[in-house]
């Protein structure tokens, strides 16, 4: 936050950014074991690891989110005190 607040009023400018892949787990489990299962490229499916689910690469399907937003905050004092 950027801003400047005086006898006048106030105006401050603010930035977010925001930056994320997100790996979706559909849920599916195999029957036998009742762990998850990913898919893999190719079609091909497996039971995934505890190490799957530590992982900061998403595998497939993934969603990639980005959202950047900036706003101005003004407030004008109008008439005596």
């Amino acid at each position: 936050m950027l801003g400047y607040g005086g006898s006048w009023g106030h105006s401050y400018l603010n930035l977010t950014n925001f930056n994320q892949h997100i790996g979706m787990v559909e849920g599916a489990r195999d029957s036998a074991t009742g762990q998850f299962i990913k898919a893999l490229p190719g079609g091909d499916e497996t039971i995934a690891t505890d190490d799957d689910f530590k992982k900061i690469k998403p595998e497939i399907p993934f969603q990639h989110i980005q959202h950047f937003k900036v706003t101005s905050d003004n407030s004008f004092n109008i008439g005596k005190k």
